[in-house]
């Protein structure tokens, strides 16, 4: 079992993301979003209409890539993308993780059986954690 935990602060992250926003005119435009979240998870983010639920849920999700990521051991080495993460609620709305690419093929490397992520968030600061079963 490998753990990753990941804590962002959520103004910071807004402030990346707005700039990058602005220059390009949207968020489906934004090079910075699109390095990091599927057209999948930035059509789940963008059904809300607040700006600041928008972006609060964006850090969620991105922390929580962070936290596989730290438990996998491995960081973005290995020709691995944040785009290979992606992370969805299922039918009983518990967070979900697939992989895709190379990281796909390092979770069939390492035997791995299952992901479990978890997140919260307070104010200005989102945490996370991924446990990683073999």
């Amino acid at each position: 079992m490998d753990i990753g935990i990941d804590i962002e602060n959520i103004s910071r992250f807004k402030s990346m993301i707005e700039v990058d926003r602005l220059k390009n005119k949207s968020y489906l435009k934004s090079s910075i979003l699109n390095s990091i979240f599927t057209n999948k998870e930035l059509d789940f983010f963008l059904k809300s209409n607040k700006n600041e639920e928008i972006i609060t849920n964006l850090a969620c999700f991105f922390s929580c890539k962070e936290s596989i990521l730290k438990a996998f051991r491995t960081g973005l080495i290995n020709d691995f993308l944040m785009t290979d993460i992606e992370i969805f609620f299922d039918k009983n709305n518990r967070l979900n993780v697939k992989f895709t690419g190379s990281l796909k093929k390092e979770v069939e490397k390492q035997k791995i059986k299952y992901v479990n992520i978890s997140y919260s968030h307070i104010k200005d600061t989102v945490i996370s954690s991924a446990v990683i079963e073999k």
